[in-house]
Order: structure tokens, then sequence, then C-alpha cells
């Protein structure tokens, strides 16, 4: 098949899986429905793991740094194949977590991340999001004229939690990424016509009845350790609600698959529509990622094969043609198809 047909269908492919999964989803409009206590006890009440010694990166120059605002600024690639699946979200960083939930209409939400400065900050947007009624009232939080009024409001509601000043201290230093963040991001949603809780009434209303309602909980979850991605699993299977989207942003990259982490995928709760959704850096060449989105099952499929060793074995090369060249791409190849290649 000619080069430009085979890309040609590979876009047609991916186009027919967002509409496929979107005519799959749930009718879950509005606000989430109530917790029970019964499931909220199943959602708060899975171990996490501990702090890790050191903070891990691609380079060793790169660790040891806090992300707590997003550098990818086009999630909304995979919109097309999340809008509106429902189920549970999984995924580590920040700001990065509501824009999904929002997008798939999660019916629950684990926002996790090894970096407990991660969590202090899901704290505080916890708070935002309980005061704020509108997505505005929510930004006025991040402006820095505001900075003693939303630290103020954070000492007071979370008075009781033991990690108020680490919460309050973490707020204080993402305070301006986090607003610039949301600046770019409105800009491009906006242009692009994806909506948002950034930008969009309804997205707002909805991430934030996922607050509000306790269906979403931030949680200290090491990629690599034995007890906070396999509780995840054990509540989802509990709640009815498989993991529809696993987000590891560019994580894959850091390390070699340890056995422990192919064991941690293996557990999730999962069915055929579920998608692990990944990020590599291509910033030299287009100032962003590649996007790659995979079914859940098939990515399961590929870490059972002992050839495969890093996400590079898995994933196919592509090459930046330029700046604005932001490629997307659904791989859903069956592992015995590129086995022969790889050796």
């Amino acid at each position: 098949m000619p080069k430009c047909l085979a890309m040609t269908f590979g876009v047609q492919k991916m186009w027919l899986f967002g509409v496929v999964l979107a005519l799959w989803s749930p009718a879950f409009a509005g606000e989430p429905a109530p917790f029970s206590e019964t499931d909220r006890s199943i959602l708060w009440g899975t171990a996490e793991d501990p702090i890790p010694k050191k903070l891990e990166a691609s380079r060793r120059d790169l660790e040891g740094r806090h992300y707590l605002a997003g550098d990818e600024w086009n999630l909304h690639k995979f919109y097309p194949a999340i809008k509106d699946v429902g189920g549970g979200y999984m995924g580590v960083g920040t700001d990065q977590g509501y824009l999904f939930a929002g997008w798939m209409k999660a019916e629950v939400a684990w926002l996790i991340d090894y970096d407990p400065w991660v969590v202090h900050l899901h704290q505080a947007y916890g708070v935002f999001f309980r005061e704020a009624e509108t997505k505005e009232a929510f930004g006025e939080f991040w402006l820095k004229k505001n900075r003693k009024k939303s630290e103020r409001l954070l000492r007071e509601r979370l008075a009781d939690h033991p990690n108020v000043k680490w919460i309050a201290r973490v707020f204080r230093y993402a305070q301006n990424q986090t607003y610039y963040r949301f600046l770019r991001l409105r800009r491009i949603l906006k242009r692009d016509g994806v909506p948002s809780y950034l930008t969009d009434d309804a997205q707002y209303k909805y991430v934030r009845g996922l607050v509000t309602s306790g269906r979403l909980r931030p949680l200290l979850v090491n990629l690599l350790e034995d007890k906070g991605m396999v509780g995840v699993a054990g509540a989802a299977k509990q709640l009815k609600a498989p993991i529809r989207a696993l987000y590891v942003s560019n994580a894959e990259g850091y390390w070699p698959y340890p056995e422990q982490y192919r064991k941690n995928i293996w557990a999730q709760h999962v069915d055929e529509r579920s998608l692990l959704l990944r990020t590599v850096p291509k910033k030299r060449h287009n100032k962003d990622y590649i996007y790659y989105a995979q079914p859940m099952t098939n990515y399961q499929d590929w870490l059972r094969e002992p050839y495969v060793k890093k996400v590079y074995d898995i994933i196919p090369r592509i090459r930046i043609k330029g700046e604005k060249h932001i490629p997307y791409l659904l791989f859903d190849k069956a592992p015995f198809q590129r086995k022969k290649k790889r050796r």
C-alpha cells in the first residue's frame, strides 16, 4: 500500500474508533449523581504508596523536579477517543486530570502521582472547586493579586488537615505557573473548538460535581510500587467502573518496564473501551509531544511479551516534519505483528 494511502487509512481508522466509542458511551449528563457512603468508602479506602526517595525523570538533569502544571499543549488530541465514555479515570499530573475527567464524563476519578507536592496541589484544587460555583470564580483563585486571599481560604477550609501548611506552600509555589497554564490552554481549546472545565460552563459544572460528590480522589501512587495501583484496580472493580482512560504522560520513558509495573497494568479493571494515553516528548522538533492512545487490553498483551523491555519496543517511531506537526496515533497492533521486526 502506498505510504500516503496508509496514512489516510490510519486517520480514518482513528476517527471511526472515536465515533464508535461515542456511540457506545453512557448518557451521563449534568452533574454526577450523589455517591453512597459505601461507594465513598471503597473509593477513599485504598492504600497509598510510600513517598519515593527521589523524583525520577527522562534525563538526569531533570531529576527532583516537581511538575505542578502540565506542558503538553495538545491533550485534546485524545478528546474524540474518550469523549463521554464514562467509567473510571486514573492519571498522573495536575490540571490534566480535570480535562480528561470532564471530557470522559467520568463516574469516578483517581488523580495519582508519586510526588506528594502534586497530591497537595490537588487538595488545593479541591477547596477551590468546592468554593467556586463558576469557572470564572475558580479562575480568580489563581490570580497573583488574590494569593493571600486564596492561601487564607486554604488554611481555613483545611485547618484540621495534617498537611495544611504544605498544601498552602505548594499552592503558593505553583500559583503563577498554573495561572499561565490556564491562560494558554483556554486559547488553544477555544481555537480548536474543544470544551473544557476552563472554557465551558457544563464541563466545569460536571468536574466540580465530581469533587463535591466525593467521586474524585487525589492519592499518592507510584506506578512502580505494589499497593497504590493494585488498590485502585480493586476499587474500580467493586464500583463497577472500569478504567476507561489511564494517562501516564511520558512516565514510561523514565525506566525500562519492571515486573511490578507489568503486574500493576495487568491488574487493572478494564474493558474493550479502555485506553492508555501516553505522550513522547519532541520539544526540540515541535515544542510539544507525540500523542499515543492504545487500547488497554492490547497494552496488557504487549507487556506479556518478554522481548518488550521499554515503551519504544511497542510504539512506532514517528518523524516530526516541523514545528506545527503534532502527531496523534491510535496504536492497536497485536504484538505478534511486530515481533519479527523487533528482533
